[in-house]
């Protein structure tokens, strides 16, 4: 779901933090409306995500507008979460946001998140409230613990990452393990691999969906 609201390239910035948001929107289709590809307002985000999904609307090679300060823009990758002053965002919905920030921090090689390090608040460079009473520091803390699991689990089981992920415009879930990715056959296929990792980790198998040049990207970035 690529918005047209963004800047290609980085101004030749490396990425250095993760910027939590609390999108004032009640479900993921009103963050699409806001931040998707028929919005009228100048904003965007690299990501948003609900208690279930994560979409993405700009790739994280590119500039999102979405901290109000440029240079801070071209450092940052930007995360909105559903949820409202009056609603923060669920734990659920801040799990997925934990999955999320973990999944990033590997591929830069971050070992741990900190706040006021490689996390960062919206308000630190904009006159705004924002993530407001989200519970941010739950959800640091909750991708680290990702992290550290992650890292202890590779060791045991010897091999790079798996996840199931969904390219928009392409059709079919595909499964990711290592550099390796399968596309599969049938919703029989996909449960098998749900069940198999559930009793293998304990846990759920990440699920990502991607923008059609992003999951290339994305896929790249992992080989």
């Amino acid at each position: 779901m690529q918005t047209r609201n963004y800047t290609r390239g980085r101004s030749g910035q490396s990425v250095v933090a993760i910027v939590p948001h609390i999108s004032c929107c009640k479900s993921i289709g009103a963050i699409d409306n806001t931040f998707g590809p028929y919005s009228s307002r100048k904003v965007s985000t690299h990501y948003a995500v609900s208690a279930r999904t994560i979409h993405q609307y700009v790739s994280e090679s590119d500039t999102a507008w979405s901290v109000g300060n440029w240079p801070w823009n071209c450092k940052t990758i930007s995360i909105e979460h559903v949820g409202t002053v009056d609603n923060p965002p669920t734990y659920e919905c801040l799990d997925m946001g934990a999955q999320l920030m973990a999944e990033i921090a590997r591929r830069y090689g971050w070992d741990r998140l900190e706040l006021g390090d490689n996390v960062r608040l919206h308000r630190e460079f904009a006159a705004t409230s924002c993530p407001a009473n989200m519970d941010y520091e739950w959800e640091i803390e909750r991708a680290n613990e990702y992290l550290s699991s992650s890292s202890e689990k590779k060791k045991n089981r010897g091999h790079d990452m798996e996840m199931l992920f969904y390219v928009k415009g392409e059709g079919g879930t595909r499964y990711l393990c290592g550099t390796n990715q399968h596309v599969l056959n049938s919703p029989e296929e996909q449960a098998a691999i749900e069940t198999a990792y559930r009793k293998c980790y304990g846990e759920e198998i990440p699920h990502v969906v991607l923008d059609k040049v992003t999951g290339r990207n994305f896929i790249s970035a992992l080989s």
